[in-house]
């Protein structure tokens, strides 16, 4: 935990972020097209890892009644991001060991350029996984270099396969025609929480 406690000093810089994250930015709008595409009506939303609110900027006024819950292990990043959108409820969290009582389940799980900071990327998707609803769906992108692309997929594989009910998504490279955000990003893999019976698509 002392590295999630550093981590979270070295984003409180929350007014000097927002300057910076082209890429950030660009990630964000490419993860909002794709949450958009399969959000249900009044979805509840958690955020892992917000930030100052690049993705939820994108995608929360394109949904039907949503109820977004933004988190952050930064406690500044957060107050920046709630700043901007004053509807939406926040809480202070490590991604990695989410504390949220009394929240779950979720329909939609997201994250966007932040679960490249857990410490046991497999551990964290996993319990983040847990909170999702029947039907839910967890969408994360995450930095990878070179190989690590083929050990995303198959980190997201053994958490589909240990987390009862999860039917493997469809992994996608970063669309566009950006090198630096292709270079960049890469979408780790969807989860598709089943319910029993429900022979449904998979992520998109």
């Amino acid at each position: 935990m002392a590295e999630s406690k550093a981590i979270a000093r070295a984003f409180d810089a929350a007014s000097a972020y927002d300057a910076h994250a082209v890429v950030q930015r660009q990630v964000a709008d490419w993860l909002a097209e794709r949450i958009v595409a399969v959000a249900p009506p009044a979805p509840r939303v958690l955020e892992v890892g917000c930030g100052t609110g690049f993705l939820t900027a994108a995608t929360l006024p394109r949904l039907v009644n949503p109820d977004w819950l933004m988190t952050d292990i930064a406690p500044a990043m957060l107050a920046r991001g709630l700043a901007k959108h004053p509807g939406v409820r926040g809480r202070v969290m490590d991604g990695e060991y989410p504390d949220l009582p009394g929240e779950a389940p979720f329909d939609l799980i997201v994250s966007s350029l932040a679960v490249q900071w857990f410490g046991d990327l497999e551990a964290g998707l996993r319990r983040l996984a847990g909170l999702l609803a029947p039907g839910g769906r967890m969408l994360v992108t995450t930095l990878v270099r070179g190989p690590s692309r083929r050990g995303m997929g198959r980190t997201a594989r053994r958490v589909m396969r240990r987390e009862s009910g999860l039917s493997p998504g469809r992994g996608a490279g970063l669309a566009g025609r950006d090198p630096a955000v292709r270079a960049a990003a890469r979408i780790g893999g969807g989860f598709h929480a089943r319910a029993p019976g429900d022979r449904g698509g998979d992520t998109a």
